[in-house]
């Protein structure tokens, strides 16, 4: 994408959602631990269908809203129980997993904030097994505005400041 002033306001966003890999080690680079509330979810025979909040846990504040199309047959069952039961991000149990992945079909979005009309970016993408090409996932990734994500650091640093 190219640097452009429309998308300086999005700095820490681009730097988060600008790439074809999974999300959840980069925010864990950027914010530290991360963990995911499940605000919503249905299953059916071929999918599991859930939307979620995902929080920095030393702070507990929001960072983003994700929706998850997950075909169930392209990752265990044992993977969707796991999601369903546990705070962890569902890249992270990917990667626990042994799941290798693609990143595919990737586009950047800007939304409008229902409650404050602040700018929000995300992303659109489907996640593929990179070994078959086979979809694992639709999703949808939305950061929150730019100024409550600025406000956050990484516990880490904000330690290694202190000394």
């Amino acid at each position: 994408m190219e640097n452009n002033d429309s998308f300086n306001a999005f700095a820490v966003g681009l730097k988060l959602l600008d790439h074809d890999g999974l999300l959840t080690p980069k925010l864990q680079k950027h914010f530290g631990r991360i963990i995911s509330k499940q605000t919503s979810a249905r299953k059916s025979r071929l999918h599991y269908f859930r939307k979620s909040t995902l929080y920095q846990q030393s702070s507990y504040c929001r960072i983003l809203e994700a929706t998850l199309n997950i075909s169930t047959n392209a990752v265990p069952e044992k993977l969707i129980d796991t999601l369903r039961s546990t705070q962890t991000p569902f890249g992270s149990l990917l990667e626990e997993f042994g799941i290798e992945t693609k990143i595919i079909n990737r586009i950047l979005t800007v939304a409008c904030d229902r409650t404050k009309c602040e700018l929000r970016l995300g992303r659109q993408h489907q996640i593929t097994n990179a070994k078959t090409a086979e979809v694992i996932c639709d999703v949808e990734e939305v950061l929150f505005p730019e100024a409550e994500l600025n406000k956050l650091t990484h516990p880490e640093k904000e330690m290694e400041s202190h000394v």
